[in-house]
């Protein structure tokens, strides 16, 4: 099992098995469930989300829809290990671009996002392009 720099006893995180229209990352302490990531590939033209950067290129592309971790769970680094697999995987399969919203506590998740490598520009849209 690998190792997380969390607190949080057991803890698994669960992969998609390869490049799907949607790929769900489950997070787990023991047998509970206490967080997700869901990203999608976009299905035509991107509407309410624009690009930030002008180096996204040609390339698989896929939209951070959701991630979530259980309330009893934040500021515990769970979040950051679900972005950081959810990034590892990315990279591994050769997706070149993932961009997103950041919602909820703004300013929070700006800099979260940030300190992941991610742009964020003045409407709160994040992207991140991998080197391939």
């Amino acid at each position: 099992m690998k190792k997380f720099k969390c607190p949080v006893p057991d803890l698994q995180i669960l992969q998609p098995r390869g490049l799907s229209e949607q790929l769900f990352f489950r997070v787990y302490s023991g047998p509970t469930s206490i967080a997700f990531a869901e990203l999608s590939r976009p299905s035509g033209p991107r509407r309410n989300i624009a690009a930030v950067s002008d180096n996204a290129g040609p390339g698989v592309s896929y939209c951070l829809r959701n991630i979530a971790v259980a309330q009893n769970y934040r500021n515990m680094g769970v979040g950051t290990a679900l972005l950081d697999e959810v990034l590892e995987f990315c990279r591994s399969h050769r997706i070149t671009r993932l961009y997103g919203e950041a919602k909820g506590e703004t300013e929070f998740l700006k800099r979260w996002y940030r300190n992941h490598g991610f742009t964020v520009d003045a409407i709160d849209n994040i992207e991140i392009c991998f080197e391939q």
